[in-house]
């Protein structure tokens, strides 16, 4: 019996311990500090625009000339949520890409030609939408 208990304890801890952790692609670093930000930013519309850069650039493609034309923001752009967002609804797809200080959301449309990246960076601790990149047809 005593052997019994002995031999199962044992095998509980085999098993916990040849466990592999899950692969996270995202950087655990960036991954807590952003999700925790742009939770916020997508929920609290004052947050929201206190995070946006005052100099936030916008590039859009113009179709007519064929080359891509700089524009301050005068006003706050209307944006998507970026917490809500599942793959092929309403279609589109979205890519989230992680670097050191920055991360990327590109919203691609599915046969419908859009293809917006929306860039946020991390200055002094705090994030920032600071470029809109829409290269749509």
């Amino acid at each position: 019996m005593k052997e019994t208990k002995i031999f199962f304890w044992l095998l509980g801890i085999l098993i916990i311990s040849c466990q592999t952790p899950h692969n996270n692609s995202v950087p655990p670093k960036i991954s807590h500090s952003f999700q925790t930000f742009i939770r916020q930013f997508d929920h609290d519309t004052i947050f929201r625009k206190q995070h946006i850069s005052d100099s936030l650039t916008i590039l859009i493609k113009d179709l007519d000339e064929n080359k891509t034309v700089i524009k301050k923001a005068d006003s706050r752009p209307e944006l998507p949520s970026f917490t809500q967002m599942n793959q092929g609804e309403n279609g589109y797809k979205w890519e989230i890409i992680y670097k050191k200080d920055t991360v990327l959301y590109v919203q691609r449309g599915i046969d419908n030609g859009i293809y917006i990246t929306y860039m946020f960076v991390k200055k002094n601790k705090d994030w920032f939408l600071v470029k809109i990149i829409d290269e749509s047809d």
